[in-house]
């Protein structure tokens, strides 16, 4: 069955659509978060509502209102929507081109209405206007867009080309249309493209919501994220913080036990730290105990759990690692920082520093007992004279600790 809706019937309808997608974006930006650019795609929906009211009341009211200040205020909204995209993008709205193809084409409205009467001329140039903003908009969405927001941008740009190829229908078409003061013709083909035009600026409103929650779920996933880091890393050196050192070696302990394999533990600690503060100041001291975390983690392994235990004091877990190889990487560890020079706000630092070593045995139950005995060696490291290595050699024993 043909559909064809006249001119007064299609005007309707777009009143009513403009004016419930303005309200249903005007409640979203004021009940939740929503970012820069929304609020230009919620208020370029009222000189679309007053723009089909004017050309509503063509015949009611003088012309110049509803052919001339009724299209321009039709003519605006894409300007909001493409600055609104740009904003949301955090770019500059960039619009001083897209405004003076808008005052051109006022000017064409005035002259196709009062000086030389054409409604179809007037639909001809704004549909080749809407052509070129829409396709502005397309590109904007589908060109260097990060990869987690390509989903809802793509969608978006999908419903501007389904716009561009709508106005590009409306230039070819008008010239067949017979003379008419209203927006549309009374046919077919102009009636089909009406509906689908409908389609897509719902669509891309939706497209805008579907930015907008995007963003806030990456956002709340980085936030997510963002809390576990501070949760689970040294504030200072970026590498574990003691609690998630202790909460990964429950799990290397009960590997270890089940698979028999060992599992060394270094206890490090930088000589003279004290003196690096108290001489240098504590920022020199902060910038020496990253410089020192970052060189340790170089000479770890990927597998290999490094963290700060406290201060200056430093641990780290081996898995599948015995004596002789917690041995090599812990001279690794101490030939290197010997070598390493710390740039600082004071000047140039040296640092030497102790490690402990010992290694887990099945009859320990838990990672404290280790750690006593790599603390153990520590001291013995730091009694023989600093800057140098040493082993614990005992095997079992009772230990407790308390956090």
């Amino acid at each position: 069955m043909d559909i064809v809706l006249d001119n007064r019937t299609q005007t309707v309808i777009q009143i009513a659509i403009s004016a419930m997608l303005f309200l249903v974006m005007l409640v979203t930006s004021k009940s939740q978060k929503t970012y820069p650019g929304f609020l230009d795609w919620t208020y370029g929906k009222i000189p679309n509502l007053v723009g089909w009211i004017l050309v509503g009341m063509m015949g009611i009211v003088p012309l110049w209102v509803s052919a001339i200040v009724g299209n321009g205020l039709l003519a605006l909204p894409i300007l909001f929507i493409f600055s609104g995209i740009r904003k949301f993008r955090g770019k500059p709205a960039r619009n001083k081109l897209n405004i003076f193809l808008l005052i051109l084409l006022i000017f064409s409205f005035y002259y196709f209405a009062l000086i030389q009467p054409n409604a179809n001329a007037r639909m001809f140039l704004f549909f080749i206007y809407l052509l070129i903003l829409t396709g502005q908009c397309t590109y904007e969405l589908l060109f260097d867009v990060p990869k987690e927001f390509r989903l809802s941008f793509w969608f978006t740009a999908s419903m501007f080309f389904i716009g561009m190829l709508t106005s590009l229908v409306r230039v070819i078409t008008i010239r067949n249309l017979t003379q008419a003061p209203g927006p549309f013709g009374i046919d077919q083909v102009q009636t089909m493209v009406f509906l689908i035009t409908n389609v897509f600026m719902i669509g891309w409103t939706f497209g805008f919501f579907m930015m907008t929650n995007q963003r806030l779920i990456v956002e709340l996933q980085d936030g997510e994220s963002k809390q576990h880091k501070l949760a689970t890393t040294d504030y200072l050196t970026g590498i574990y913080n003691r609690l998630e050192f202790i909460a990964r070696s429950q799990t290397l302990i009960a590997l270890a036990k089940r698979s028999g394999r060992p599992l060394g533990v270094l206890l490090i600690d930088l000589d003279y730290f004290k003196k690096i503060n108290d001489g240098y100041g504590h920022s020199a001291g902060d910038e020496v105990l990253c410089a020192f975390a970052a060189n340790c983690q170089q000479q770890l392994r990927e597998i290999d759990i490094f963290a700060r235990w406290g201060g200056e004091e430093f641990t780290a877990l081996l898995p599948e690692t015995d004596q002789m190889e917690c041995v090599l990487i812990a001279n690794r560890i101490l030939e290197s920082t010997a070598k390493l020079v710390v740039i600082t706000e004071s000047g140039p630092l040296h640092i030497t520093i102790s490690i402990g070593i010992a290694i887990f045995k099945p009859v320990y139950d838990n990672i404290f007992q280790v750690l006593s005995l790599a603390d153990h060696a520590l001291y013995q490291a730091k009694k023989n004279g600093r800057n140098r290595v040493e082993i614990s050699e005992q095997v079992s024993g009772e230990y407790t600790h308390a956090l």
